[in-house]
């Protein structure tokens, strides 16, 4: 029983961290609610979070989440990660002409790899990735031009977003589409 860990009690140890006090990123949040967890349950190696915050107006459909690893006495186990979700753009898309004459609706996920050690010490936005842009950055390089492939779209927003985004490591794309050809298909 000693090496299994109950779930009441790590809901309750988040719920805690997270009501703690008034905080300004959700990064600050995950990071003392993981921090919690791993000094509570000592038997527990590594403790993975990933905190939504879901956007105080449902019009845009956005929303942001923050995953963190963090590991007993050794380096985190993976790389936190900002989400920004369910981006739309419109875009003239298709490998036939008249598949790319009209724009056609993409859902962008952008996970952007970074550090949150300097933000969350803080709790300060300025040290954060700057996520109010990620939208914008998208639909101006997604929108920018026609396109024939989603692989070269989802490669130019991944590269405009790495020189753009000076904290991000690394970046994650995630393009979907409706087919145009595979009715079957909800999307690709």
């Amino acid at each position: 029983m000693r090496a299994a860990v109950d779930y009441w009690s790590v809901e309750t140890i988040v719920r805690e961290a997270a009501q703690a006090k008034p905080w300004r990123l959700v990064e600050s949040i995950a990071a003392r609610a993981v921090e919690a967890a791993l000094a509570h349950y000592q038997q527990v190696g590594v403790a993975r979070l990933r905190a939504v915050q879901r956007p105080a107006s449902r019009a845009s459909g956005r929303f942001i989440a923050v995953e963190l690893a963090r590991a007993q006495n050794t380096p985190a186990a993976s790389p936190d990660r900002v989400w920004v979700h369910a981006i739309e753009c419109r875009v003239k898309i298709g490998v036939p002409e008249q598949e790319r004459r009209r724009p056609q609706k993409i859902l962008f996920d952008e996970g952007l790899e970074t550090d949150f050690s300097r933000c969350t010490a803080r709790d300060d936005f300025r040290l954060a990735l700057d996520t109010g842009s990620v939208a914008n950055i998208v639909q101006e390089s997604a929108e920018s031009r026609s396109w024939r492939l989603l692989e070269a779209v989802a490669e130019r927003v991944a590269a405009t977003l790495l020189h753009r985004q000076k904290r991000a490591l690394a970046v994650i794309v995630r393009a979907r589409k409706r087919p145009a050809v595979m009715p079957n298909t909800e999307c690709v």
